[in-house]
């Protein structure tokens, strides 16, 4: 084990380690909540001439690393939680998530089965069943939670492919690459596109779901258009 940088663990030397990264980042956590300014102004150009990554095998250290950290990319970060900063994406986050972040990182659950996530995988499926039960949704039904909208839209084609396929039987693998399932095929081919990119002019493409769902434009920056939108700026 390094002595640089232990594993965290239960020794002496371990959580002396650990109280020691904690506080030091915390501190300075502090004091970037209180400066004054949404962000310090750095342009690009100067933010790639000052940041530069060195490496080598002995390490800096903890305490050397974090005050990197600190210096390189918590002072330059944009200061979410600021008055004249507009929630986009991302928001200010809760103290509690703060918290909560502290518990998630020490333990490295791994969500992929119970035995490696025995609590957080039970308090996951209580709460999807809450939410569940909170919109209406029949009891039974399941979900799933992501890592966000990244991961969250091709997992809502994925789910809508294997409802397709329901009638088929069992979904196999390697039924996608060799092409075993016309509806699979219609898919791919674009005859029934869960996700399409049929060009209609300037207004950029559609995104036809199925059958049963509604066209929806995509904007010039990417993102699709809501309901309504397509009538205001169909001129």
């Amino acid at each position: 084990m390094s002595t640089l940088n232990p594993i965290l663990a239960g020794s002496a030397q371990s959580v002396e380690a650990y109280q020691q990264v904690i506080e030091q980042t915390s501190q300075a956590v502090v004091q970037w909540l209180k400066q004054p300014e949404m962000y310090q102004g750095k342009s690009v150009d100067e933010l790639r001439e000052r940041i530069s990554l060195e490496f080598n095998e002995q390490g800096l250290g903890n305490q050397a690393a974090i005050d990197r950290a600190i210096e390189y990319f918590l002072k330059d970060s944009l200061s979410v939680h600021h008055p004249q900063c507009v929630a986009h994406l991302h928001c200010p986050s809760l103290v509690i998530s703060q918290a909560a972040e502290v518990l998630i990182n020490a333990t490295n659950q791994s969500m992929d089965s119970w035995d490696q996530s025995p609590s957080a995988t039970i308090i996951e499926m209580k709460l999807i069943e809450w939410l569940r039960a909170r919109v209406g949704f029949p009891a039974g039904d399941a979900g799933v939670f992501t890592s966000g909208g990244t991961q969250s839209k091709p997992d809502g084609p994925d789910a809508g492919a294997r409802r397709l396929l329901r009638p088929s039987g069992p979904l196999h693998p390697a039924g996608w690459a060799a092409g075993g399932y016309p509806q699979v095929q219609s898919l791919v081919l674009g005859k029934r596109p869960l996700l399409g990119a049929e060009e209609h002019g300037a207004d950029g493409p559609r995104l036809p779901l199925g059958n049963a769902s509604e066209n929806r434009r995509i904007r010039a920056d990417g993102r699709v258009r809501p309901a309504g939108e397509d009538c205001a700026s169909a001129g």
